[in-house]
């Protein structure tokens, strides 16, 4: 049986101490166990992204959509009563496109087509603002999206997309990829900051 003194265990216990005390370096690598954790980060993809943006701009949105489908309603009633109209027999026969009551209803008709044309550019403008009020959250760090970097080799990480690169890259197909500046990133999904 080997015997080691009272000096070699107490260097052996210094050393075990120090590197036990060590401060170890931070590091934002998952570590084996959070890599084998399940993710219970809600993670969203493709045009599932617009429910990050925030509720006002949102709901402006889904106001002027609102307008856009009474008024595409109104345009298919009017329709349907100038069908009715053609076909319902008068004392001459069947109303003729100059007659008071087709001229009233071709009024309504171009009433409706103007408010239609009106709400849809607004629904039009209400969805620009929702998209920079994404690009907004990603280049501040508020959103965080992670994808492929293009071109997708034999073992490709998927990685964290810098939030600066937010001021140069754009969505494109189904907001499953984007690029800018020669930068390209696919299969993108994306998530709230602070369900990190």
């Amino acid at each position: 049986m080997v015997r080691f003194g009272p000096s070699v265990i107490l260097v052996a216990l210094g050393l075990y101490l120090f590197h036990k005390t060590k401060k170890q370096p931070v590091s934002n690598k998952r570590t084996a166990d959070q890599i084998t954790a399940p993710d219970t980060r809600q993670w969203f993809s493709g045009y599932d992204i617009w429910r990050l943006a925030d509720a006002e701009v949102l709901k402006i949105a889904d106001n002027f959509g609102a307008e856009v489908r009474r008024t595409q309603q109104k345009i298919a009633e009017i329709e349907n009563e100038r069908r009715e109209l053609r076909t319902t027999p008068s004392g001459l026969g069947a109303l003729s496109e100059l007659s008071p009551a087709m001229a009233e209803l071709e009024n309504r008709a171009s009433e409706a087509r103007t408010l239609y044309a009106a709400s849809e550019q607004q629904l039009i403008a209400a969805n620009e603002k929702i998209v920079e009020n994404l690009y907004e959250k990603l280049a501040s760090g508020k959103l965080i999206a992670s994808g492929f970097h293009h071109p997708v080799g034999a073992n490709p990480s998927y990685t964290e997309i810098p939030a600066a690169e937010w001021r140069i890259l754009r969505f494109s197909i189904g907001n499953k990829e984007a690029e800018g500046q020669g930068i390209k990133y696919v299969g993108i999904t994306w998530r709230r900051l602070e369900e990190i």
